[in-house]
């Protein structure tokens, strides 16, 4: 169990390749709890000429911030989001807010 404050901030950074298709899904499963302030993605400084990008990883960071006291689970599942078969990983973070 992870323990933010009223009003704390944390983040999450994981790698995904769009160029494949999957990409991370995030759900709250009590956005009452904790809620998603910014999403967004991160290139290496070699990624900022566009023809470098073409099929490269890179880094997306999510920032969430705790709302009110109680429980909640962030769940990430890498999928592609047009197909209807389970995700290729999934996990998920518990969060309990104090």
């Amino acid at each position: 169990m992870n323990t933010l404050s009223v009003g704390e901030i944390a983040t999450m950074e994981l790698q995904e390749n769009g160029s494949t298709g999957y990409i991370w899904d995030v759900k709250i499963t009590n956005p009452n709890v904790v809620s998603l302030i910014y999403e967004g993605s991160i290139f290496e400084r070699k990624f900022l000429d566009d023809s470098a990008l073409v099929g490269a990883p890179y880094n997306v960071q999510w920032v969430f911030e705790a709302q009110q006291p109680g429980e909640t689970v962030v769940i990430f599942s890498l999928r592609r989001p047009w197909e209807s078969v389970h995700p290729i990983q999934t996990f998920a973070i518990n969060i309990a807010v104090e």
